[in-house]
């Protein structure tokens, strides 16, 4: 064993977590639940990649984008103002930012599945870690993991006092101020028997992006409040019990996004405007709270253990956005909804000390929601010659409007619920000292029933909600739609993985997973013809890897390489009406792998890099005339690589300086299945840099941090759109000072 003195790291594959004033260099041993079980990170035969809970401050990263750029082969769209994001994991996931959408990557909070979009931007603070599993995960994470998993563990209660406070203040491009304030206390407060934790992270920022309409606001600004309280009761040696309350008010300003086309009305945007200026004429907000509860027990009954988890989550949001992304006043579109869920699960399992190894398991989750999106398109066009007669009119299938029409207003309701039940059984086998077989079985039966109505009629004015203007209607309410519909899926999945310890630094496995992802509802805001049923989709994963421990202990070498069978993907398309809509592709392939290294070359140098890379492309995909066989599969860069290296230099008294920087590579992709030029997206590599003073012990440290080093204008994802196809831009340089104790 190397014993020299430096600093001692964890490592969680490709990120280092930093523990400090050590005396001995190694990569500690990461534990991780990917199994349901408390097992080291080595020793779970499939890919993934956890993040520690101390390298999210120490990075200062705030959203899940932040840390997930440090994962090979995994993508985030942050949506609008980070609250509705969408995954994807070896480019399977979902452009759908409803408030009804169901992305195929299983996100879960404390082991509780959260199936609500806008339900899913997490506030990272006082995180215990981050777990992201590659591939279909349906035995035990079960429903819609197609993709994978992604984890957020919470920092439980402990009987011993201590905590953290945080002070973040920056600047993003010298335009706006954004401040943070972070902390969380917890300790005993009944010797040995009851244990409580309080976290809280205030953040708020300034407007920076520069409206050049005349009427027009600048957007950028937002305000998050976020709580969360837990207890543990830990009566006997034998029983605990942890319940996690938590809430997060958000308000801001959608994302900054510009029109990459002339837009519907016949506008075109000028190219001169960058990623920090905007021309949109309607107010914008976009306003989220959620609520999350958790009640976590663990019975230990001799070999045997029993665990409940139960969940409620409530959402309640707002969406209005400016949709013709021009100075005119022509798209105006809100989308308020609300949802709440309810999930148990119940295991039993086996010893992890005997040959056989055990889980048995039921789970049943139950979700209501509500949404409605309300539309109104001017009929008075973009025109500076007078000479334009043009009318949105026909879009929708409508006679001629009214003489003194200067809108029409399109509406729908949505009541929707889903049930979802499942049972399920994971086990494994030490068929050998060095050779275990493991496998799984879960049957799934999934419910669906929607009540929708569309709606349309004309007005006066145009008149969006926001500026209180009167409006008189021309017409009378017309139901141009309504479906109450119900449906079930009943589906098995499973995995069956064989893992060879070929010694104590060496394992490789083999591992084949059937994903099943439900089927909806269909539904668009504004053309009838497009709802539909759309059918589950599957896949079927090879995957061999191996996770290797080299020059003792200083470095660690993971890798893997998979193929998907993917049948029935759901996708969004572009119809031949013009609308968008979500339908079945036949089948797609996919094909690629990862390899990920955490490794201490020199004294006090951890270095950490990754690479993904994803090859798929859609097979037999022909629909509204449209063939889209052999396109790429949307929004998946061929691809992906990661870098973070830090070097520690030690000062007297025990009090140390860091220079670290990160960098995260993304290849091009397409934004839709049809690979349409306009939604092509090119390559981009960010960069980050800091500088940090610790203290002895770590209980002041300082740092100074600069993000997107280079300045670099790039979009985070594009969304293809009847009226404007347009992209949504990243943040620009920012920079800053955090500072941090610990006690």
């Amino acid at each position: 064993m190397n014993t020299k003195k430096v600093t001692r790291y964890a490592t969680s594959l490709g990120l280092a977590a930093f523990a400090t004033g050590l005396s001995a260099q190694s990569l500690e041993e990461v534990i991780v639940t990917a199994q349901k079980r408390s097992a080291s990170l080595q020793d779970v035969p499939v890919s993934m990649t956890a993040i520690t809970g101390q390298v999210s401050r120490e990075l200062g990263w705030e959203t899940g984008a932040d840390a997930l750029n440090q994962v090979p082969n995994v993508q985030m769209d942050p949506g609008n103002a980070r609250t509705n994001p969408q995954f994807r994991i070896r480019g399977v996931g979902s452009e759908d930012f409803n408030v009804a959408g169901q992305s195929p990557v299983g996100v879960y909070i404390n082991e509780v599945y959260i199936n609500n979009n806008r339900s899913r931007g997490v506030a990272l603070f006082d995180l215990d870690r981050v777990e992201v599993l590659r591939g279909p995960q349906g035995t035990l994470w079960g429903k819609n993991t197609t993709a994978g998993a992604i984890h957020f563990v919470t920092q439980r209660p402990t009987f011993e006092t201590g905590g953290y406070g945080l002070m973040r203040v920056g600047s993003i491009d010298g335009e706006g101020t954004t401040s943070t304030f972070e902390g969380a206390l917890g300790g005993s407060l009944i010797d040995q028997v009851l244990a409580g934790r309080l976290a809280v992270k205030v953040e708020n920022g300034e407007d920076w992006i520069k409206n050049e309409h005349p009427n027009g606001e600048d957007l950028g600004e937002y305000d998050g409040v976020s709580v969360r309280g837990s207890l543990l009761w830990s009566p006997t040696d034998r029983f605990d019990a942890t319940l996690i309350a938590s809430y997060s008010d958000f308000n801001g300003d959608p994302q900054n996004q510009h029109a990459l086309e002339t837009n519907l009305y016949g506008y075109t945007e000028p190219r001169s405007l960058g990623f920090d200026t905007n021309q949109e004429s309607n107010k914008l907000w976009n306003d989220s709270d959620v609520t999350n509860l958790t009640l976590t027990m663990e019975w230990r009954l001799g070999d045997w253990t029993v665990n409940s988890i139960t969940g409620y989550n409530s959402v309640d949001a707002s969406l209005r956005i400016d949709d013709d992304y021009s100075p005119i006043e022509s798209v105006f579109w809100q989308s308020p909804g609300e949802a709440d869920q309810f999930s148990q699960e119940l295991r039993l399992t086996s010893s992890a000390e005997k040959r056989l190894r055990w889980i048995f398991g039921a789970y049943m989750f139950s979700e209501d929601l509500k949404s409605e999106y309300d539309l109104n398109f001017s009929l008075v066009p973009f025109d500076p010659t007078g000479e334009d007669d043009f009318s949105v009119a026909h879009i929708f299938g409508q006679e001629a409007p009214p003489a003194n029409a200067e809108s029409l207003v399109v509406k729908s309701f949505e009541d929707r619920e889903r049930d979802s039940y499942a049972f399920f059984v994971s086990a494994e086998f030490d068929v050998t000292d060095s050779v275990t077989l493991s496998g799984g079985l879960r049957w799934t039966r999934d419910e669906e029933s929607i009540d929708l109505k569309l709606l349309n009629y004309w007005l006066d004015d145009y008149a969006p909600v926001s500026y209180g203007k009167p409006s008189t209607a021309l017409t009378g309410v017309l139901t141009v739609f309504d479906a109450d519909e119900d449906t079930s899926w009943k589906e098995p999945t499973g995995d069956i993985t064989v893992k060879w310890r070929i010694s104590d630094d060496l394992m490789t496995y083999a591992r084949y997973a059937r994903g099943y992802r439900a089927g909806q509802y269909n539904i668009t805001n504004t053309d009838p013809s497009d709802f539909s049923l759309v059918d589950p989709e599957y896949i079927d994963a090879y995957e061999l890897g191996f996770k290797a421990t080299l020059l003792d202990g200083l470095m660690r070498l993971n890798g893997s390489v998979y193929t998907y069978d993917y049948s029935d993907v759901q996708v969004y398309i572009f119809t031949e009406a013009g609308s968008v809509a979500l339908l079945n592709g036949d089948d797609a392939e996919m094909k690629g792998g990862e390899l990920e290294l955490s490794v201490a070359p020199l004294e006090n140098l951890f270095i950490s890099a990754g690479v993904g890379y994803t090859d798929g492309t859609y097979g037999r995909f022909v629909s509204d005339a449209y063939n889209r066989t052999g396109n790429r599969i949307a929004s998946t860069p061929e691809w992906t690589a990661n870098l973070l290296a830090r070097y520690t230099l030690p000062l007297g008294s025990g009090a140390a300086l860091d220079f670290q920087t990160d960098w995260d590579y993304k290849d091009n992709f397409y934004a839709s299945a049809d690979n349409l030029p306009i939604g092509y997206s090119g390559q981009r590599t960010l960069g980050n840099a800091m500088i940090s003073y610790r203290s002895a012990n770590d209980s002041w440290v300082v740092r100074g941090w600069v993000k997107n080093l280079t300045n670099d204008e790039y979009n985070t994802g594009i969304q293809l759109h009847p009226v404007a196809t347009r992209a949504a831009y990243g943040l620009p340089r920012s920079y800053g000072l955090t500072l941090e104790t610990n006690f």
